[in-house]
């Protein structure tokens, strides 16, 4: 049995990851900065029924975590489905709610919505093992060692990032300087760059911090487009008690281009809600902002540069280049 408390802060990663209603707004032009290039999810025998996350393959194929279906998809960058992996693994690797998902260039992490668990796949997809975050898991990040950095909800301060090898052995607990030990401010997102520096969003704080993989911290910034927090309204759990929850988001999702800039996806409260993309260098430093003409719940940058998105109600994967 889940508690009051998870409950709530599964509604607030529902949120944070996109599950709303898309907004599009129909006949207008492509926004400056952004040019389309590929789109995943048309072909009516490889549709995607609801994406809660994806992640980029050495290779360059999309992995797409069809939550509706409770499947991972691999595609190319033309939209041609190349796998379905169904992640019927065995008895302990089997999944019901698929939500994050991770790779690096050996093995890829998927893990289980509002849960501590984590299973690992090599990178065709064989089922290797099992492993158990210190808490419930709201995102999760291979660095370019192949190590596994887990941001879980410990409900203790200062315990949320953990960085794990594939074999499930805790390496090193990340203090980090935002985090209270509160059911929703110390729920975050996170990139890594190719050169070991860890950016940490937090999701109704506007907050952010660049950790190296050494453990050593090196700066937090604000986004000053941004309010510096979500509003917290009450929500009635019983005719005794009330618990406070917060309105909306400040950041959506956060990622990285390798070594150079930062690309923020503004929330709830952004002035284009779940549109507005901002760009930052890897110091903290903000540099402009450019704006999807569709609602977001993901961006990911792939090696080459290109933004991959999600949107249209989670049913579509797009690539961008990015001027």
């Amino acid at each position: 049995m889940y508690s009051i408390f998870t409950i709530l802060i599964a509604a607030l990663l529902f949120t944070s990851y996109g599950y709303q209603s898309d907004g599009t707004k129909r006949n207008q032009k492509q926004e400056a900065g952004m040019k389309e290039v590929n789109v995943i999810g048309t072909d009516p025998k490889a549709l995607i029924g609801e994406a809660s996350d994806i992640a980029i393959t050495e290779k360059g194929n999309v992995l797409v975590v069809d939550k509706l279906e409770g499947c991972i998809k691999e595609f190319d960058r033309n939209g041609k489905l190349l796998n379905k992996f169904e992640l019927q693994a065995d008895g302990s690797g089997n999944f019901k709610n698929p939500a994050r998902i991770g790779c690096s260039r050996d093995f890829i992490a998927v893990s289980e919505n509002i849960s501590s668990l984590i299973n690992i796949f090599s990178i065709d997809f064989k089922f290797i093992r099992t492993i158990y975050a210190q808490g419930i898991v709201f995102d999760i990040c291979f660095d370019h060692d192949g190590f596994l950095w887990v941001g879980a909800f410990t409900g203790k301060k200062g315990k949320t990032l953990f960085k794990h090898d594939v074999e499930g052995k805790l390496i090193k607990t990340i203090s980090l300087k935002h985090s209270s030990g509160d059911n929703f401010d110390d729920i975050f997102s996170l990139t890594i760059t190719q050169n070991g520096l860890i950016i940490v969003a937090y999701v109704v704080l506007n907050a952010f911090e660049i950790w190296k993989t050494t453990g050593e911290f090196l700066s937090k910034f604000k986004n000053p487009l941004m309010k510096d927090r979500a509003e917290y309204t009450s929500m009635k759990l019983d005719l005794f008690s009330n618990q406070k929850v917060p309105e909306g988001t400040i950041t959506a999702s956060i990622c990285t281009d390798g070594n150079k800039f930062l690309y923020i996806l503004g929330g709830t409260y952004s002035g284009n809600p779940m549109r507005d993309i901002f760009q930052f260098d890897l110091s903290g430093n903000y540099l402009k902002k450019f704006n999807s003409q569709n609602k977001l719940t993901k961006i990911l940058l792939d090696k080459s540069g290109y933004l991959f998105t999600i949107e249209k109600n989670r049913t579509l994967i797009k690539q961008y280049s990015v001027i």
